[in-house]
């Protein structure tokens, strides 16, 4: 008797050094595999999709395509809603029967996945069939005939798939990391149908011609069997047309929202939770192809630095040496990717997680490079206390909670942006002087915590944390208020009068050289190394964004996103409040305000090129430079131990050009030297010194300007 044997065997591919798992599906007869529970519920989805996308184009072709008989898709709303529940259960008994799914039942999040996998297996079948079709074209030459089923293949393909992207997941929850709580902070853009810009900017090509490169990789990756280029074709065939959203194949507006409409009721999984796991995906495809460094064995990798970390993630056992050395100093990139993504991985193990209070843990590991990191760790800045972490994730869902549900109520979310500031450094400004400087920080938490938001590949109405995660803005936040307020605040407490001070910003108004209304002056430098000044320019270039109000602004590379709307859309009353929200929460001091933040980017980009020397080119700092611009100076957190040295002693012998100085201190009032403040010009043009013990700042005390 001869019997369907199905056997998903995983096993490593040594040539392809990818590590990706090979499945082979076994039929001993082809006429018995149909009677299976997988290619008979896919053979009966595929088998109704075209018998209802056939009978919706003869109503609209019987209609000869007059908009008035006939919906605009073929496959109308009404179609989908009378067979959702069939078809969605046929793609159910598909996914359950692909055995890698029985791995997955540990999860936590295993009914969110299955049903997420449910939709997936629907979507590449549903695009078997032809998409978005022209009713006239079809009118004229006929509708194109619907791609074959290969059920095999369709199965290979979810194992293969669901093998690669949820491995990870495995281990990770193995290792007791909550997984809502990773994907929940997980920030990613990316999609696989644009592989072939990343292919063309880590492979070698001898043209320079963007169009030629690009037809270059995609008749690689058309002809070629390396097992890179396998791995490659496997990946994109469980991602082509995922979901229904792909820059080569999409289907009508309609037909998706009708999709989707249907989907919390009969699968249970929220278009919240779709994104995270589409985040997901994105994630785990792009960085394995950031790290491809070659197509075929036959030609020789791209050069390590041209690829970056990336190589090292995806491959740890090839230039090992090299991935070491990189680690052990990584540059920027490294660490807005760690941010973002808040783990790092060496293949399929974890390695290294950014907590949500800005600390590492360590997972057991074997990986050399993992080791290697695991020994020169990061550097990620302050620890975020527990409470003040807490209250930006509260904020954060508050925020999505007031937008997606109704009534849109913003109390609570009014009363955990108070919980934010009364967990800041701000609490201790219990002066009412000081209120309007709590106005004007909860108004800057509006924009930046808006900005964390992202609405749904799904629907434009429902918003998820898609652009910055709550632990990042926390973290941020924190760095941005030490920039701003940490030398004012230590003023006071020294006998400062913020009102008074709040009046001479006023006075000194005129003479602001507010740097960046130049053009690109306050941009991020490139190959600008891990650095003090680096971690500062993100909070001065927050602030070039925030005193800029009511403009919707972004830096990708920096993680700052500034969006002054609250977009809570009401079927009856439209918008309820949309950017209306900032400006009534916009107190009237503002204006002053805004010349204390200029004031502290002035001081931060007004020496941006000296600083950046520093960093790169050290001996270009020459003596006689820091006495044409002795302003440098007074920012001694960004200079080296040499220039630091003749800092003082060009101020001790008073060999430096005045007239920076007296400029400096018109414009900025007080001056602070390692973030404590040093000399004052109060409102009569007189100086006024505070107590210190700085070497630097006595010296500049002492001077006459």
């Amino acid at each position: 008797m001869i019997r369907l044997l199905l056997l998903a065997l995983l096993f490593l591919n040594l040539q392809a050094k990818d590590h990706a798992p090979t499945i082979v599906v076994q039929i001993d007869d082809p006429q018995e595999a149909q009677n299976t529970p997988f290619f008979k519920a896919a053979q009966h989805l595929y088998d109704s999709l075209v018998d209802s996308h056939n009978s919706a184009l003869q109503v609209a072709l019987k209609a000869k395509c007059d908009p008035s008989k006939m919906d605009r898709s073929f496959m109308t709303p009404q179609v989908v809603t009378r067979h959702y529940k069939t078809w969605i259960s046929l793609a159910i008994q598909m996914i359950d029967h692909v055995p890698f799914m029985q791995r997955l039942k540990s999860l936590p999040l295993y009914p969110q996945i299955r049903g997420f996998e449910a939709l997936h297996a629907f979507a590449m079948v549903r695009a078997k069939i032809s998409g978005e079709v022209n009713c006239e074209d079809a009118l004229e030459n006929g509708a194109p005939p619907s791609k074959p089923l290969e059920a095999q293949k369709l199965l290979k393909d979810l194992q293969y798939n669901l093998e690669f992207f949820y491995s990870l997941l495995i281990n990770i929850s193995k290792q007791g990391l909550p997984l809502e709580s990773f994907l929940n902070h997980l920030i990613w853009f990316g999609s696989s149908f644009d592989y072939q810009s990343t292919l063309i900017d880590n492979l070698n090509f001898a043209s320079k011609d963007y169009d030629t490169n690009f037809k270059a990789v995609e008749n690689m990756v058309a002809k070629g069997s390396s097992p890179t280029i396998l791995h490659l074709k496997t990946l994109r065939a469980g991602l082509d047309n995922f979901l229904f959203n792909n820059g080569d194949y999409d289907i009508a507006y309609e037909e998706k929202r009708a999709y989707y409409k249907q989907l919390q009721t009969t699968l249970g999984v929220s278009l919240y939770d779709m994104q995270l796991l589409k985040n997901y995906y994105a994630y785990r495809f792009d960085i394995w192809l950031k790290g491809v460094r070659t197509l075929s064995p036959s030609q020789p990798p791209a050069p390590l630095d041209r690829v970056g970390f990336y190589a090292c993630l995806k491959d740890s056992t090839t230039d090992t040496l090299a991935c070491q050395a990189l680690l052990k100093n990584p540059d920027m990139d490294f660490y807005n990717y760690f941010r973002r993504v808040r783990l790092i991985t060496f293949g399929d193990e974890p390695c290294l997680y950014l907590t949500p209070q800005n600390t590492l843990q360590n997972f057991p590991s074997k990986d050399p490079l993992c080791k290697t990191l695991q020994a020169n760790p990061p550097q990620m800045g302050v620890v975020v206390p527990s409470n003040v972490a807490k209250a930006f994730q509260e904020a954060q869902d508050a925020l999505i909670h007031m937008i997606n549900k109704t009534p849109h109520d913003l109390k609570p979310f009014k009363d955990r942006l108070q919980a934010i500031l009364q967990a800041t450094p701000l609490a201790s400004l219990q002066d009412p002087k000081w209120q309007h400087v709590l106005d004007y920080e909860r108004l800057h938490l509006l924009a930046l915590l808006s900005g964390s938001l992202n609405f749904t590949d799904f629907d434009t109405d429902t918003y998820y944390s898609g652009s910055v995660s709550a632990p990042m803005l926390a973290y941020n936040y924190l760095h941005l208020l030490d920039f701003f307020y940490t030398p004012l605040i230590k003023a006071v407490q020294l006998g400062l009068d913020p009102s008074m001070y709040l009046q001479n910003l006023k006075q000194s108004a005129p003479h602001n050289t507010y740097p960046c209304t130049k053009n690109k002056f306050c941009a991020r430098p490139k190959n600008t190394p891990k650095s003090l000044w680096l971690e500062d320019f993100r909070s001065a270039k927050s602030g070039t964004f925030l005193v800029n109000r009511y403009k919707f602004n972004f830096s990708f590379e920096d993680l700052i996103y500034v969006k002054w709307s609250a977009p809570a859309w009401d079927e009856k009353r439209g918008y309820l409040f949309y950017g209306d929200l900032a400006k009534w929460w916009t107190p009237k001091e503002a204006p002053l305000w805004d010349l204390h933040y200029k004031n502290r980017i002035e001081a931060f980009f007004t020496n941006k090129d000296l600083y950046i020397d520093t960093l790169l080119h050290p001996e270009k700092v020459s003596a006689d430079r820091l006495r044409a611009n002795p302003t440098a100076c007074l920012q001694p957190q960004y200079l080296n131990k040499e220039a630091k040295a003749t800092c003082l002693q060009i101020f001790q012998q008073h060999t430096y050009n005045p007239k920076p100085l007296q400029n400096y201190l018109k414009s900025l009032r007080l001056i602070s030297i390692d973030n404590a403040p040093c000399v004052y010009l109060n409102s009569k043009d007189k100086l006024q010194a505070f107590k210190s013990d700085n070497a630097l700042c006595l010296a500049l005390q002492k001077m006459e300007f």
